[in-house]
């Protein structure tokens, strides 16, 4: 094909300049909020580019890149990562364009005088701006073609295009960084962006020696930092600053931004002050809106992170230019800014007069991430003024667009996808995963706590299953389990409006300081400047409540005298006003930890291990179980089998040892049987043959269950290769918690027992005697019985107490966990699980809950009834997990649950001897005391309704069936030390 043989100068055939002036009213049309038009005009410059023989030329790239910032921009980044795909690869199609460009003159000094100086402040760089006059010219096609002629081949004669060359390197450099932020760590692993890396580092970009090495320098310099490498990108980018080392020039105010975010991710907030500022005021002078605003988001971030007091000095005055420019997005940044200052200081007058102007109009702000951000404020803004079902409402619609609009959540995804297909080696996985899933660091949250609450309420499940499989295909042991922990985590964080951090703001302020890391402490510091109405009503909570604890009596048999319960009202209403005010302090930028559930490294946590413990983890990925193990010196990972394999080995042993249901009663041949023992091996080879446990090593067994595992009861598993049969309760203790980090989480002492609060059924006669109330009265520290009809939650009343029994029946059945009621007194309201998390700190640190019904009654068939819950658990077991979680969120140190109650004294015996072994001896060891003691007695038919009495002259049996002591669950957080130890911990808590 002959397209023409001999060279042609544009300007002689009276071309016009590419981009066109399209362009830039397509950028104006984005900055001005009309992102729609933006789009359309961006596609319509796309149809008319320039297309060569084989492609589009690189005027292209900048309509690709721009379309991918409007699409950033409106929240969609799947499209906008296609279309810097787009821009990036016709770069590489025509890396060495520079190379073809007629420089027809030397930049010179701008004479014209300081026209561009910045209403927000003037540059302390004394900067010499430049003028570069008479254009570029670029060519396409060659200028000898007589080899494709001959040949035959493609025939495209060279052919001179006027071009904005500046543009081009621009929105080249801009494709780069903002890909690079959408992939985030996979930036560094993604084919496409070493390419483009590569193509720099390889030298012939540019030409040699010339003023225009420094637009080189800074794609160079933005395409090391996109990797990860700032220091070696650093070098670069202040090159880029100044053309020939003296001028200033257009793209100077991106180099200085990017250099900006490189200093501020390093925690050096005064030097990113002055880059960001200083990139805001040279893009100003060149008319580069896309820097302003960048620099403008960057410079209230880095300013919030520095802990500056007073408004970010240049929001006022480029708000105002930015209106009188009808630059829409520009000043709705500065109004959602200066409204989170606003909030900041109580103002929610002016800050809902300000937040009142931001995606209104002819405009498509309202519906992009910075819609969210003013979506966020407008809730804060209903939560102070007591709207607390306004706040919440708006706020789950803002979270909805959020998790779209989430970099990470892409992240996250693409992740995930490219593993799929191969794109990514498990090695590579192993490196980004943990980094993506990871909680939110304290910058993050100060930075976009929106973004940070969104990505925890998103279901990652399935890239927290490909991580930790990917672990232990690579046998990193240690590294799945940190994963699984994470996972663990992430599961009760989703089930929490604000994704565990309403927990982590209630934890901060009300918990005592011995319970609190040093960063804890330090953010309680912070969160009571920020927040003093939240502080106030914490310590209001912690004056009222301790007030009341402090009563000598406060329960009785006939109920609460009236000054007590008036001001027990008062400590419910004091929660009230907490609860209001905490969604505040969760949606503010604050800095915080994630305190609970407690993470802690995997070494940390074996250190905690005592000599002879052992922690065996288990988690499902899929359908699929797994165990892990944790030693003071080993760990190692094994297959436990599938869902469908473990599920009837379980339900014949519940069958058999809990008899498949509330009506079943026993017979004594029944109660005399070892039938149980078959199923009992059968379950044990199940979950502890791949262990290579030897339980003569083990005197503790730390066991932390997941799904079906939560209703095995491990006390009862024989022993393997055992001379005789040995159950697992004869040779060590074991104890359960949700997670890891609980199971190890605090080794000082309870604290001592002021109040036993008691909650049993009562009587149905005068003449009958409530037998749990009399089989705790004189074995527990100061009882009080805790009776129904007080028109007060339940949970205020629990809050009262060190030590509460509940022998009370309540249903924990799957799906049902956010109307269990751990106390489920009658005749009272609320005091379902979600309240019990907000109890006031201070309230009992051990529970015996002796009445609860779980799905190992009913061999874990499926329950019809369902239940409300934030995340309502569908796999058995998973009930049992936020319950457990739920109690431990409020300062319960052990509980004891039952998951079907025997109903009859020797139940309430067994746990009086629990409580009994508890003042002196760890849970576990008490546990396993009570256990050995109590299955020895002999049964007295009359007090035991599951037992058939049968032949009165039989022998009464013994205790030793495991349907009476195997439906317990022991929760513990593994804490008991010597009383001069905790003094230790408690002098080293108090210490900032």
């Amino acid at each position: 094909m002959l397209l023409g043989l001999s060279p042609a100068l544009a300007r002689a055939q009276g071309r016009s300049s590419v981009p066109p002036p399209a362009h830039q009213a397509a950028i104006e049309q984005l900055y001005r909020g009309d992102y729609s038009r933006a789009e359309r005009a961006f596609n319509n410059l796309l149809r008319g580019g320039i297309k060569t023989v084989q492609a589009r030329w690189i005027d292209s790239i900048c309509y690709h890149a721009m379309l991918g910032e409007t699409y950033y921009l409106a929240g969609d980044n799947p499209s906008a990562m296609r279309q810097f795909d787009l821009a990036l690869e016709l770069y590489l199609a025509n890396r060495t364009w520079l190379t073809t460009i007629e420089f027809r003159q030397d930049p010179r000094p701008d004479q014209s005088g300081p026209t561009h100086i910045a209403p927000w402040g003037a540059s302390t760089r004394r900067p010499v701006a430049s003028r570069i006059t008479g254009g570029f010219l670029a060519s396409i096609g060659r200028i000898d073609n007589n080899t494709q002629a001959q040949q035959g081949g493609v025939v495209q004669a060279a052919q001179f295009w006027p071009i904005d060359a500046v543009e081009v390197v621009r929105t080249t450099a801009w494709a780069v960084r903002r890909r690079a932020q959408l992939l985030g760590p996979l930036a560094a692993h993604d084919p496409l962006h070493k390419d483009v890396l590569e193509s720099y580092s390889r030298g012939g970009v540019g030409p040699r020696g010339h003023w225009s090495q420094a637009w080189v320098e800074l794609q160079w310099g933005v395409a090391l930092a996109g990797s990860g490498r700032d220091d070696d990108a650093l070098p670069h980018l202040q090159r880029a600053v100044l053309l020939g080392g003296k001028f200033d020039h257009a793209l100077t105010g991106l180099a200085l931004l990017a250099q900006g975010e490189i200093v501020m991710a390093k925690g050096d907030h005064a030097a990113a002050a002055a880059l960001l500022g200083e990139a805001s005021i040279a893009a100003y002078a060149y008319d580069d809106v896309s820097v302003i605003d960048e620099a403008l988001r960057l410079g209230y971030v880095n300013h919030r992170l520095s802990g500056g007091g007073g408004p970010f000095p240049p929001l006022e005055e480029a708000g105002m230019w930015a209106e009188r420019q009808q630059l829409d997005h520009v000043a709705a940044r500065a109004r959602v800014c200066r409204a989170d200052e606003l909030l900041a200081i109580r103002d929610l007058g002016v800050a809902t007069k300000t937040l009142g102007r931001v995606g209104t109009g002819r405009n498509d702000i309202a519906g992009s991430p910075l819609g969210a951000q003013a979506a966020r404020l407008r809730a804060m803004g209903r939560f102070l003024t007591g709207d607390t079902d306004g706040g919440y409402a708006l706020l789950a619609d803002t979270l909805d667009a959020q998790r779209r609009f989430s970099s990470r959540n892409l992240q996250i995804a693409l992740t995930t996808q490219r593993f799929d297909t191969g794109g990514l080696s498990p090695r590579v996985a192993s490196l980004v995963y943990p980094e993506l899933l990871a909680d939110p660091t304290p910058d993050e949250w100060g930075a976009d706590p929106l973004d940070a609450i969104a990505v925890l309420t998103t279901d990652h499940r399935g890239a927290l299953d490909r991580a930790i499989a990917t672990a232990i295909g690579r046998r990193k042991i240690d590294e799945a389990i940190e994963l699984v922990e994470l996972a663990k985590r992430r599961r009760f964080f989703r089930s929490l409006p604000l994704g565990g951090r309403g927990a982590a703001v209630r934890r901060t302020l009300g918990a005592p300081p011995e319970r609190l890391t040093s960063d804890e402490r330090l953010e309680r510091q912070g969160m009571r400047l920020g927040h003093p109405e939240l502080a106030e009503a914490s310590t209001s909570i912690r004056e009222l409540a301790e007030g009341l604890r402090d009563e000598k009596t406060l329960f009785t048999a006939d109920g609460l005298e009236s000054d007590l319960l008036k001001r027990i009202k008062q400590l419910g209403a004091a929660v009230e006003r907490r609860e209001s005010l905490l969604p505040v302090a969760a949606l503010a930028r604050e800095q915080s930890t994630l305190g609970f559930p407690p993470h802690a490294p995997l070494e940390v946590l074996r250190e905690r291990l005592a000599d002879g413990q052992v922690a065996v983890v288990y988690h499902a990925l899929g359908d699929e179980y797994y165990g892990f193990l944790l030693s003071k010196d080993d760990e190692h990972a094994w297959r436990v089998g599938t869902g469908a394999e473990l599920s009837p080995e379980l339900s014949d042993l519940l069958e058999a040892i809990a008899g498949g249901g509330q009506q079943k009663t026993w017979t004594y041949e029944e109660l005399g049987s070892d039938a149980w023992l078959e199923p009992a091996e059968r379950l044990s080879q199940r979950l502890l043959e791949g262990s290579r446990l030897d339980f003569s090593q083990v005197t503790s067994l730390v066991v932390v269950p997941d799904g079906l595992v939560w209703h095995a009861p491990f006390e009862l598993l024989p022993v393997a290769d055992s001379q005789e049969t040995r159950l697992l309760i004869d040779e060590t203790t074991v104890q359960s918690a949700p997670t890891l980090g609980l199971s190890l989480s605090d080794p000082r002492r309870g604290r001592q027992v002021r109040r036993t609060g008691v909650a049993t059924r009562g009587v149905s006669r005068e003449d009958e005697v409530d037998v749990a109330w009399e089989a705790y009265a004189d074995r527990a520290p100061s009882p009080e019985p805790i009776v129904s009809g007080a028109p007060v939650s339940p949970t205020l009343l629990a809050s009262l107490v060190d030590q509460l029994i509940v022998a009370i029946p309540s249903d924990l059945m799957p799906g049902s966990t956010g109307d269990w009621r751990p106390l489920p007194l009658a005749q009272s309201k609320g005091g379902e699980l979600a309240d019990w998390i907000r109890m006031p700190f201070g309230g009992p640190e051990r529970l015996v809950l002796g009445g609860v019904h779980t799905a190992a009654q009913s061999m874990l068939k499926p329950s019809r009834r369902r239940g409300r819950s934030a995340n309502a658990a569908t796999r058995p077991g998973d009930e049992l997990f936020f319950a457990t979680c739920g109690l431990m969120a409020s300062g319960a140190r052990t509980a004891m649950l039952t998951r079907w109650p025997t109903e009859g004294e020797f139940d309430d015996e067994l746990s009086a001897q629990f409580l009994l072994g508890t003042d002196r001896l760890p849970a576990a060891e008490a546990w396993r005391r009570s256990v050995l003691i109590s299955r020895d007695a002999r049964l007295n038919p009359r007090s035991e309704p599951r037992i058939d009495a049968g032949d009165a002259d039989e022998e009464l049996p013994e205790a030793r069936h495991p349907f009476f002591w195997a439906g317990r669950l022991l929760i513990d957080d593994g804490g008991f030390l010597d009383a001069e130890d905790a003094e230790t911990e408690a002098s080293k808590a108090e210490s900032p």
